[in-house]
């Protein structure tokens, strides 16, 4: 096995982040889920924003 490479990355702004078709947050999900791996995005209004993502690693 080897392994999971974990990220999340938090800001300090005003939440309300969303996933639009061919913007950034959706070109990495599209790339993360590609590699078998998993995305959340996490923005309710008054913030902060997260994201997580998890990438299983090749052994």
């Amino acid at each position: 096995d080897g392994g999971t490479l974990w990220a999340r990355v938090e800001d300090n702004g005003i939440g309300g982040a969303t996933v639009l078709p061919g913007g950034g947050l959706d070109g990495i999900g599209n790339r993360v889920l590609a590699a078998g791996g998993t995305f959340r995005l996490d923005s309710p209004a008054g913030g902060p924003t997260s994201l997580e993502v998890s990438v299983p690693c090749a052994s």
